[in-house]
């Protein structure tokens, strides 16, 4: 089976796995991701999911796995990263009920957002024919569904979405979301007729939602009526 890839230059520092709230993004200068938790959220979730991840690391490579244990009188799926060649083993600072309510496709828009954050790329391999480099992080993910999420990247990652910090991209296109700078933010009530990327400064919740959906409807309403008159369509 084919993995998804999310590669990037450099080596990941793990502490960005066992410590929260630390962010840095020094390639980029609008980081999709900035509140310190997707990464962690990925993993949760994707072990929950019984997905295969691998972090190599360099010349180093780390497996996820997780182990039932009791925390008082109730039952946890704890969470680790074993060395692959090493046998050291990292315990991380969550379970499996970390993001307990989010979807695998918001697993992959994490590590997507990441990847393209770091200026990297994302794409399809066998993970087995994959070459080493000690300069570079691969986080190999293998299920079926991360897959089908990869083909249907589209719907989370606007294609050619526009740049900036202000104003609203309008696209001829039926859409059931609004993005915000070309990421998936909000699930509309039923289908609109426009595709709405909104590149003004707006709040988002800490699982990539908008915060306050009036400022949204404001945005779009303000770009529709100062536009009515030319051509707004892209």
């Amino acid at each position: 089976m084919e993995s998804v890839i999310f590669e990037t230059n450099g080596l990941l520092d793990l502490r960005a796995l066992v410590m929260f709230g630390v962010n840095s993004k020094p390639k980029s200068e609008s980081p999709i991701g900035y509140f310190g938790t997707g990464l962690k959220y990925a993993l949760a979730v994707l072990a929950r999911m019984e997905a295969q991840v691998e972090i190599r690391q360099g010349n180093n490579s780390y497996s996820l796995y997780k182990e039932t244990g009791d925390f008082r009188d109730k039952s946890f799926d704890f969470l680790f990263l074993k060395g692959n060649t090493t046998g050291s083993l990292i315990e991380l600072p969550f379970t499996t009920e970390l993001g307990k309510n989010w979807d695998i496709w918001m697993a992959y828009r994490e590590l997507h957002s990441n990847t393209l954050d770091e200026n990297g790329k994302i794409y399809l391999a066998n993970k087995y024919s994959l070459t080493q480099d000690r300069d570079i992080t691969q986080i190999i993910v293998t299920h079926n569904l991360i897959r089908d999420v990869f083909n249907n990247k589209d719907t989370i990652f606007l294609p050619n979405a526009m740049k900036g910090n202000s104003g609203v991209q309008i696209i001829d296109a039926p859409s059931k979301y609004i993005y915000y700078r070309g990421v998936r933010v909000y699930e509309l009530e039923k289908e609109s007729v426009l595709t709405y990327n909104i590149l003004h400064n707006i709040e988002l919740t800490e699982d990539r939602t908008i915060k306050h959906s009036f400022y949204a409807d404001w945005y779009i309403k303000q770009e529709l009526q100062s536009t009515a008159s030319k051509t707004i369509l892209t």
